[in-house]
């Protein structure tokens, strides 16, 4: 879980980023594997329609680009996946976003290094004020309300969204990073406060993930 939505360098050779952009999910999705890469392209669909217009974009502003995108699936499978599109646009569109949020720069690829251990990855949004600042990740699952905090433990979306925190930390030198997840089918948010005691959490267990490699021992700590 420690690892969830990051990349270990060094990357084997001609490693890609890790990124998806639409068109890949699409492929899959006209090609008959439903339902992991319906799901995989409707999320897709809906970072690229916030990396375009920003969270909380309204379906109207973005209804010309996805139904582009999705010119190649299957009409009937078409419809469903525009319908979810939707759905998650609107549930946004309802969520209070900060101002600062309407501010800060999306799709950041970073850098964290812990000693020997350098994790890459791209976060959503980010936003620094002063000393302060935040990060943002959208998530589009398939998640009620009363299974939200189990599907963010078992999913390590929790040290997911502290990690991005920490390399908004290191590459800003900011005191604290407000870590954010926001749940667009649920339509709520989760959210951790990172510090320098946090920072010490996980370069323990970044320690530790190196000796559990050193020993043989794949499996992240946490």
């Amino acid at each position: 879980a420690l690892m969830t939505g990051w990349d270990m360098e060094p990357p084997e050779p001609g490693h890609a980023d890790n990124t998806k952009q639409a068109g890949e999910e699409i492929e899959n999705a006209a090609g008959g594997e439903a339902d992991a890469s319906e799901a995989s392209l409707v999320g897709t669909l809906v970072h690229q329609v916030y990396r375009l217009w920003g969270p909380g974009c309204e379906w109207g502003r973005a209804a010309s680009y996805v139904e582009r995108e999705l010119g190649v699936v299957n009409p009937e499978r078409r419809e469903e996946i525009r319908g979810r599109v939707h759905a998650l646009l609107e549930n946004g569109r309802r969520m209070t976003w900060p101002d600062a949020v309407h501010d800060g720069r999306r799709e950041v690829a970073v850098l964290l290094r812990f000693g020997g251990l350098t994790l890459r990855g791209r976060i959503d949004l980010v936003w620094s004020e002063g000393i302060d600042g935040g990060i943002v990740d959208y998530k589009t699952n398939n998640v009620t309300s009363s299974d939200l905090d189990e599907l963010v433990r078992s999913h390590g979306y929790d040290h997911q969204a502290r990690l991005y925190a920490l390399a908004l930390q290191q590459a800003r030198r900011l005191d604290r990073v407000h870590a954010e997840l926001a749940f667009l089918d649920p339509g709520e948010r989760r959210a951790w406060l990172v510090d320098e005691q946090v920072s010490m959490f996980y370069r323990e267990q970044a320690d530790l993930f190196l000796t559990r490699m050193a020993a043989g021992v794949v499996e992240a700590p946490i």
